[in-house]
């Protein structure tokens, strides 16, 4: 599965560093592993014939949140897969481009959706909300709104419903779904001395990397549709 390399983030969630452990480090060969077992229903030979979802999914039901975060952070530092697979769509800046306040310049469009003026561009709803400039480099991030997704849940991997303390307080039976509010986060960076733009995020299309970058062109050349705009917001 191709991964995201996000320009902002410093860290990573505990699901990130969940998701960089392969399943064939969950073995009681493992320190880790033969340690955490105190404590739950599982012996080493359960552990032997069950995959990496059933193992997980049974032992943060037997542990608390605190031990089965300090689990995953020790399996994470000691076999985690660090770092990204950087999936990426760079695009270039025309030589003849002025990128003087090209920060200042964007960041007066954080404060809502990217609508109006670049509603010309884009063919879904985009919000810009964050922004970081450097000396030659700016990062942006945006996020899709929110929409809804159907998951339904099995016997393999059943979904569950956890408490803030990591407790569980319900388990999905088997062929019944639930609806959940998503949303993608997308990245930017500008690399102004090389005048490259590399847009960042696997999980939406190609289409919409591309009207990003056509929205930071769009304010670089000060379209007449952002002039337009700024006049009436003026008013």
């Amino acid at each position: 599965m191709t991964k995201n390399k996000f320009f902002l983030r410093e860290e990573y969630t505990q699901q990130e560093k969940e998701n960089r452990i392969r399943a064939e480090e969950f073995t009681v060969d493992n320190p880790p592993v033969l340690n955490i077992l105190s404590g739950t229903r599982l012996t080493p030979d359960d552990v032997h014939d069950m995959g990496r979802e059933e193992f997980l999914n049974i032992i943060r039901e037997d542990i608390s949140k605190e031990r089965y975060d300090e689990f995953i952070d020790k399996m994470f530092e000691d076999y985690g897969r660090d770092g990204d697979r950087f999936n990426q769509q760079l695009f270039f800046i025309p030589p003849s481009a002025d990128l003087d306040g090209l920060g200042d310049s964007l960041s007066k469009f954080t404060d809502g959706p990217l609508e109006k003026p670049f509603d010309f561009i884009l063919t879904q709803p985009l919000y810009l909300n964050e922004i970081d400039i450097k000396e030659n480099t700016i990062d942006l991030r945006f996020n899709t709104a929110t929409h809804i997704e159907e998951y339904e849940s099995d016997e393999e991997i059943p979904i569950t419903v956890m408490d803030e303390d990591g407790n569980l307080v319900q388990k999905i039976p088997e062929d019944q779904k639930v609806s959940i509010p998503t949303k993608r986060r997308v990245e930017a960076r500008i690399y102004k001395n090389e005048r490259i733009i590399s847009v960042s995020n696997s999980e939406v299309p190609s289409r919409l990397q591309t009207e990003i970058f056509n929205i930071i062109l769009a304010v670089i050349n000060d379209s007449p549709e952002i002039k337009d705009s700024e006049e009436v917001d003026d008013d």
